[in-house]
């Protein structure tokens, strides 16, 4: 009996270089290769290449938060979804973002189709997460503190963690990188990798400070640097 491929459709907001957007990319290259096809709807940016090259359909849909704000444009969203997934056939949907996700779950519920809710921080807003979290059939986190989190909220998820990609992120001497910052060999070195948005500036600040008391206290050899 030949085996029924599962396609599965990950929405979006945009095709950003986000941790959210480079998850769902990561997603699809492990298991398109598992009889998963794959279908994209959101909004395009520059990871657009990137998941065009996994054989990944990519459908422009209006899904930002300022459009959704207004409900015509939150109703059309809708109505492009439901007629996408019924076009190509979905039998799956991955959410990752609110209110997106919110949206997209609304469309899948109507067409009985299982939808995955891939949570990835506390950021969310709690209205949108419960109301998003209502319209899944699976919820997922990516860290265990993340779970907890959801639990103090009544939902129950299962953890699949972000990972690192080694053919892209490997160890090197950093030697000459440190030379050039002006960070002793000896010293610790505390990395914080983000995109560069304001909503991620206040755990940045939160870091820094962080850092900052440590070395006031004498408790740790750390340099604060804002390269």
């Amino acid at each position: 009996m030949e085996r029924k491929r599962l396609h599965a459709l990950t929405v979006l907001d945009s095709l950003a270089e986000g941790g959210s957007e480079t998850y769902a990319l990561s997603l699809i290259r492990a298991l398109r290769r598992r009889w998963v096809r794959w279908s994209y709807a959101g909004g395009q940016w520059l990871l657009f290449e990137a998941f065009a090259k996994e054989a990944c359909s990519i459908h422009p849909v209006n899904l930002s938060p300022w459009s959704l704000m207004h409900e015509a444009e939150k109703e059309g969203a809708e109505r492009s979804l439901k007629l996408l997934m019924h076009a190509r056939h979905i039998n799956v949907a991955h959410i990752h973002q609110t209110p997106s996700g919110t949206v997209a779950a609304r469309a899948v519920k109507k067409l009985s189709v299982p939808v995955a809710f891939t949570v990835h921080g506390m950021y969310y807003a709690p209205e949108q997460l419960l109301e998003t979290s209502a319209n899944r059939s699976l919820l997922i986190s990516v860290s265990r503190p993340i779970q907890r989190y959801l639990e103090a909220m009544g939902l129950r998820s299962e953890v699949v963690p972000n990972g690192v990609d080694p053919g892209v992120f490997y160890p090197v001497d950093a030697s000459e990188l440190r030379a050039s910052l002006g960070f002793p060999d000896a010293s610790v070195v505390i990395v914080y990798a983000s995109r560069l948005a304001s909503d991620k500036a206040i755990v940045c600040s939160l870091l820094m400070q962080a850092v900052r008391k440590l070395y006031a206290e004498g408790g740790a050899q750390i340099a604060p640097s804002a390269h």
